[in-house]
């Protein structure tokens, strides 16, 4: 196969050039480049795939200020999910640790959560204590970090590890774990081990993407989301790879219900805010979605 010579780069004034060129409606020159300036084409380019033709044309009426709009509704909802994410990240953390080392770390010398015996997914447990010695690496001026490398020969109880590992590396520890574990856990995280397993895995990829600043708009988001048959009947055309089926397992896992409120309403708001200029179901969000989030979650 022929490899192709890379793309030629382009000034900002030819980026917009190139895009009048392709077809996209530009009202004013000069604000376009000073966003390109700031926005990436190629990242801006990413809100408009919907408006293509089979070729790199866009189809008639595209605009750059409603590409751009677009981009400014993807960017304000990644802001709102950061905090309820965060929430969640430490709270799994916390039951994680606790439940685990009350359950298999009492007995001296407390380092059953390095113990291979005690995981049922051998080679998963595996891969975090590989992730975990480069993430101590990484981290190694870190003064907890220190401490236990000089004190303890690099080994910390699992309350301090679960401080290091990635949200990626505690859903794959939690995974790697016995049912009997898993089950405590979940119970403590108000839902069950079956759903608790994948839901972590999808907030752990949202929170990745939002801490990117990755694209949520017109994107399919794996792992598919796995939520329980009262969900499925109340969402019965919800794809489970959408921003929509994420944000039901965020809520699902928020601990207070103040949280699950707050976010429903901020969510509606920007919608609102953007609703005759965005297309909502590239998000997921059917029309009556907000409505049915608090159905279950604002009672």
């Amino acid at each position: 196969m022929e490899v192709k010579e890379l793309k030629k780069p382009l000034t900002f004034e030819e980026q917009v050039v190139r895009l009048k060129e392709h077809g996209v409606l530009i009202s004013d020159k000069s604000k376009a480049q000073e966003i390109l300036s700031k926005i990436n084409y190629y990242r801006l380019s990413g809100y408009a795939y919907q408006f293509k033709k089979d070729s790199d044309d866009y189809r008639e009426g595209t605009s750059f200020d409603q590409i751009v709009k677009i981009h400014e509704l993807d960017q304000k909802l990644r802001n709102l999910l950061r905090q309820p994410l965060e929430i969640i990240e430490l709270w799994a953390r916390t039951q994680i640790a606790y439940h685990f080392s009350i359950s298999r770390c009492l007995i001296s010398p407390h380092d059953g959560h390095y113990n291979s015996d005690n995981f049922y997914r051998k080679d998963m447990h595996k891969k975090v204590l590989d992730g975990l010695e480069k993430d101590l690496r990484h981290n190694k001026d870190i003064e907890f970090i220190k401490h236990h490398q000089n004190i303890y020969g690099g080994r910390m109880p699992l309350w301090v590890m679960v401080e290091v590992l990635s949200f990626s590396n505690l859903s794959k520890l939690y995974s790697s774990m016995t049912n009997c574990d898993q089950d405590r856990i979940s119970s403590a995280l108000g839902t069950e081990t079956k759903y608790l397993i994948n839901n972590l895995h999808c907030v752990a990829n949202l929170r990745n993407i939002c801490s990117h600043g990755g694209r949520l708009y017109n994107r399919i988001i794996l792992p598919e989301v796995k939520l329980a048959p009262s969900y499925y009947r109340l969402f019965l055309e919800q794809k489970n790879d959408s921003l929509a089926a994420f944000i039901i397992a965020l809520l699902r896992l928020l601990p207070e219900d103040e949280s699950k409120k707050s976010l429903i309403t901020d969510i509606d708001r920007v919608c609102c805010e953007y609703k005759d200029e965005v297309d909502m179901a590239m998000y997921g969000f059917s029309a009556d979605y907000i409505d049915k989030l608090k159905k279950i979650f604002c009672v």
